[in-house]
């Protein structure tokens, strides 16, 4: 997958006829739009899925990634606004969800938009504070290590490839450092209705965590527990881009 129309931090799928709705999906740290390659095929054809494609890897590997929230998402925030035009979701699983709330209250504040539903995937509400000493400074071995220790997800064939690995560790420290230098600002709650979505197997989250993004918002907060760990989004691929279809569908204002 790779951007589209001179964009190249939006990668649209394509769809039959023009959508009267989107969904933005942001990839976990590190991630790619080729996380949501297939989805398109578990939504009506009427919502298109528009993965955000961040500098710094897939086809942008050699531009500098953003290591700072504020600049990210300004940045987002810009190239997603042609595409505005309709009601839009917004989705990011584990960082990504923390970046799609940073969206969501920044276009709320600056185009005066806000989505018609929040997906907040594997991630704890932003105003909880990060429990785990940072990692993204260490030397990339240690770095290696402490990213398995904690979340697991880097394949086995990947970490037995050295050069592979060298290409998946700068994207993934500066990601990691963008979550380790965020800082959660209180403002007024969102009106959106959140859908979360959490692993059953995910040592590192609990229900209670899940539920605190019912803070951010004045809409109503669902909870969907999948099979699976921290990265169920590929584990389970399938059967969560059709629960997060359906809970689109349920949200999406009619008329």
């Amino acid at each position: 997958m790779t951007g589209t129309g001179g964009n190249p931090w939006l990668v649209p799928a394509e769809t039959p006829r023009p959508p009267r709705a989107r969904v933005f999906c942001i990839p976990f740290a590190g991630g790619s739009p080729v996380v949501f390659h297939s989805w398109q095929e578990h939504f009506p054809a009427d919502i298109q899925v528009c993965a955000l494609n961040f500098p710094g890897r897939g086809n942008r590997l050699g531009e500098p990634s953003l290591r700072r929230m504020d600049a990210l998402v300004a940045q987002a925030a810009d190239a997603m606004a042609p595409l505005l035009d309709t009601p839009f979701a917004v989705l990011g699983h584990s960082l990504g969800a923390l970046i799609g709330y940073e969206l969501a209250a920044h276009l709320r504040e600056q185009e005066q938009r806000e989505p018609f539903l929040l997906v907040a995937s594997a991630a704890r509400g932003p105003q909880l504070p990060d429990p785990y000493p940072p990692l993204h400074h260490l030397p990339p071995d240690q770095f290696i290590q402490g990213m398995q220790d904690r979340y697991g997800g880097i394949p086995a064939e990947i970490l037995a490839e050295p050069d592979l690995l060298a290409m998946l560790v700068p994207p993934l420290q500066a990601d990691l450092e963008l979550f380790e230098t965020y800082r959660y600002e209180a403002r007024p709650p969102l009106a959106c209705p959140v859908a979360v979505f959490g692993g059953t197997g995910d040592h590192r989250l609990n229900e209670a965590q899940y539920r605190t993004w019912q803070e951010i918002t004045t809409g109503q907060l669902t909870l969907t527990m999948v099979p699976g760990g921290h990265f169920f989004i590929q584990e389970q691929g399938p059967q969560v881009a059709a629960a997060v279809a359906r809970a689109c569908g349920d949200a999406l204002p009619r008329g």
